[in-house]
């Protein structure tokens, strides 16, 4: 049958482009042959055909927190899968898993699973009730529940409002829990989920994968909905991004990413002007980001259309979230000129795009406010390096990311024809400074927030250190965050213990 398509196509001269078949369509759309414009909630073809209009599930149920609502599971069995997760090694973003993941696969998962019946149950509330209810609007709640919001608020909810000056996640995001349960259990599962890692509690662990299923649950029946609220739907999505990064990430982490990805760019959140839908972005920008450092690879999306913040005005009108963000953007650009494809011609460009995005950076840092300048301590034990303190916590990983950009562009500079001896030795010290910085920063003492923040840039700044010292300084920190802030980094610990036994 494929070949007499194949053939058939050849005479009519239009053969279908080599490589797999795109399964991002409407179900609608691929069930007629139709090609599909994948805007959602509702294609056009099903829009003007008047038919209902379903998409493939974009986020699938993970594999190593199975939830107690989908099968028999004891709180033993889900400790001992916990611990399975966090010795094991965090999946990565290969390189044909950037370009398209299998998106086929994903949403055969999720099909097979919901339609067995597993659904959660409105009624099958064991894991997540105590007695006690209080009345929030319209929905009932527990005392534990309470205190799942609460951590959320005065935890991580501070988090991810980092670089938020209007604190979204904090204020706009709660105050639209009351109205959805979608909300609702997603910030508890968050919540829990902290807690579980935290207090190495399998009661929490239970509490936190409870409410995760319910959510993944009311997510994709959400996301099959023409009527569905996508600022809710894709807070939904980054919250649960969110929970499979806390512990030990794997391949569902991946999907995960890659559906808020694509939830993101349906809905255009990058060209949102406020809100939650841009709040949303923004902190997805930020995994993209710790995601592309830890692996040594480009970005998922594409930061030439992140929003971009116009430089040529005075920055002393900027807040220190737009300035930070904006810095967050040209790393994302870094990254994508240093790992990206090497296609010859694109090599031929390296040079240019390498000095335009160095000179943005540096208009950057040369126009950059005061709020930004550190206060600096120079301390000489173990080994010489430097304390700071800035005024915010934005400021301080705001300038942390502009180290990290500059590090990673003069490790990866145009060659010089002929080479400078001199020039690479003042172009090796100044990388090293940059290096250094990076580090210094995150040991400078930092809010929790900040931290979970700052830890994302150690990997790759402590590979390039000669110090032996300096990098298990770095260690000993990446060790104390997951104890403190639940945000797992043993991965990155694991990497680098390696590193120092690979060049000791």
């Amino acid at each position: 049958m494929a070949a007499t398509s194949g053939t058939l196509g050849g005479a009519l001269g239009a053969t279908r482009r080599r490589g797999a078949r795109k399964r991002t369509g409407s179900f609608g759309c691929r069930k007629r042959h139709t090609k599909c414009d994948e805007q959602r909630p509702v294609c056009q073809n099903c829009s003007r055909s008047g038919l209902v209009c379903q998409f493939p599930a974009l986020i699938v149920p993970s594999s190593w927190c199975q939830s107690p609502l989908f099968s028999a599971a004891t709180p033993q069995s889900i400790v001992s899968v916990r611990e399975q997760s966090t010795n094991g090694t965090p999946a990565s973003f290969e390189p044909q898993t950037r370009i398209a993941l299998d998106s086929q696969n994903s949403s055969e998962v999720v099909n097979r699973h919901f339609e067995s019946g597993a659904e959660f149950r409105e009624d099958d509330t064991t894991s997540i009730s105590v007695s006690n209810e209080t009345s929030l609007g319209d929905l009932k709640i527990s005392v534990e529940t309470i205190d799942l919001l609460q951590a959320y608020q005065n935890g991580i909810g501070i988090w991810l409002d980092l670089f938020d000056c209007n604190a979204t996640y904090q204020r706009e995001l709660t105050r639209l829990v009351p109205k959805s349960r979608l909300l609702l259990h997603s910030v508890c599962a968050l919540a829990a989920q902290q807690l579980s890692i935290v207090k190495t509690s399998p009661y929490w662990t239970t509490v936190a994968e409870a409410h995760y299923g319910q959510s993944l649950s009311l997510l994709r029946n959400a996301l099959g909905q023409s009527k569905a609220q996508v600022d809710v739907t894709l807070a939904t999505s980054v919250l649960l991004a969110s929970y499979e990064l806390l512990a030990c990430p794997g391949k569902d982490y991946v999907r995960h990413f890659q559906g808020t990805r694509s939830l993101i760019e349906s809905f255009s959140a990058h060209k949102a002007q406020s809100g939650l839908l841009l709040a949303s972005f923004w902190i997805y920008a930020r995994h993209d980001v710790g995601a592309a450092l830890c692996n040594e690879s480009p970005t998922l999306m594409d930061p030439d259309i992140w929003p971009v913040l116009d430089l040529s005005q005075d920055f002393a009108e900027k807040s220190e979230d737009l300035l930070g963000n904006e810095m967050l953007r040209l790393l994302a650009k870094v990254l994508c000129l240093v790992h990206g494809d090497h296609d010859p011609n694109r090599q031929q460009s390296f040079p240019r795009r390498w000095n335009f995005i160095n000179s943005e950076i540096d208009h950057w840092y040369d126009n950059r406010t005061i709020d930004f300048t550190a206060m600096t301590c120079c301390i000489s034990e173990p080994e010489t390096s430097f304390r700071y303190w800035f005024p915010s916590d934005a400021a301080a990983i705001a300038m942390q990311t502009y180290h990290v950009a500059k590090m990673l562009l003069l490790l990866h500079r145009p060659h010089e024809h002929p080479p400078k001896l001199h020039l690479d030795h003042d172009l090796f010290k100044v990388t090293q400074e940059n290096t250094h910085a990076v580090i210094d920063i995150a040991l400078s003492g930092l809010s929790d927030a900040a931290l979970v923040h700052a830890t994302q840039a150690l990997l790759p700044a402590a590979k390039q250190v000669l110090s032996q010292a300096k990098i298990k300084q770095a260690i000993e920190l990446l060790q104390d965050t997951e104890l403190r802030t639940g945000f797992h980094t043993q991965s990155k610990v694991r990497t680098l213990q390696t590193h120092i036994n690979r060049t000791a």
